[in-house]
């Protein structure tokens, strides 16, 4: 289970006497919004995004889950992998290059308006004639007395998503567990250590459950395993996350979209175990 929340903050005014205040501030209502969720949060301080490196070696152990950055940025690199356009020192065309890339929500702030703002984002819309363009990125304007509040909220249902895997993972951790010491107690075995395979096993044997009760009890056994041991993964495809887990010696992945069809399930087959008798 992964605790940790990565921030990536990129501003050229960053260390800057002047403006330090105002970044600490930033940060600490950032970590204070996270902490109150049980999470810890990780910053890492950039003065450029010509500093940040893509290249597997460097980006693949490390997770971002949220960047947020001056928009007016400009980029000196010439590479394939970062747009150059020498009449245009913002930072959205690399940031749209970056987010297939960097599988995360990006918050860019700026001190135009929200009038500025909204006629740039008009035209990149217009010329890409792309509608989920921006489907991942907040624009923030300075000018707000509360802009860190868009910030904040972003953040809160970024970690909500979190939390419903947590809780998923607790859900699974206590029925799994109730349902492995009844079989014990089914089964006589209160005193011998039988694992909760086995105890599924032995029921079938004991023909307390069919074929089709063993399959399923196996397979929610797997997914508890997959929930506690595994952290979860963003899909780039369904723009989801998703979790891993192996049954029947192959990969299986349960996605975000299918937590409540499985809660149903687990509940399910929790009570029908729990209805077995001696």
């Amino acid at each position: 289970m992964r605790l940790d929340f990565n921030i990536l903050l990129i501003d050229d005014e960053i260390g800057k006497r002047t403006t330090q205040k105002e970044f600490d501030k930033l940060k600490n209502a950032i970590s204070k919004q996270i902490e109150t969720k049980g999470f810890t949060s990780h910053f890492e301080e950039l003065k450029s995004i010509d500093n940040f490196d893509l290249t597997p070696r460097q980006c693949t152990p490390k997770r971002v889950d949220l960047v947020i950055s001056d928009n007016n940025l400009g980029s000196k690199k010439t590479d394939n992998s970062i747009p150059n356009d020498d009449n245009d020192n913002d930072g959205i065309n690399f940031y749209l290059s970056l987010k297939d890339k960097l599988i995360c929500d990006f918050v860019l702030y700026t001190k135009s308006s929200k009038k500025e703002i909204i006629n740039k984002l008009s035209t990149e819309l217009v010329n890409t004639g792309d509608p989920n363009l921006f489907s991942r990125f907040t624009f923030v304007s300075k000018r707000s007395d509360n802009w860190h509040q868009p910030i904040l909220d972003l953040i809160n249902h970024i970690l909500s998503k979190r939390e419903e895997i947590n809780n998923l993972r607790g859900l699974y951790a206590q029925l799994t567990a109730q349902m492995h010491n009844h079989f014990k107690y089914v089964l006589n075995k209160q005193n011998e250590r039988f694992d909760f395979d086995q105890c599924i096993d032995l029921a079938y044997t004991n023909k307390k459950i069919d074929i089709d009760l063993k399959k399923f009890l196996h397979r929610q056994r797997q997914i508890r395993n997959g929930l506690l041991h595994n952290n979860e993964e963003f899909c780039n495809i369904k723009k989801e996350y998703k979790i891993k887990y192996e049954y029947n010696n192959r990969v299986h992945y349960l996605y975000e979209a299918e937590f409540d069809a499985e809660r149903k399930k687990l509940i399910l087959v929790y009570n029908q175990v729990l209805q077995l008798v001696k």
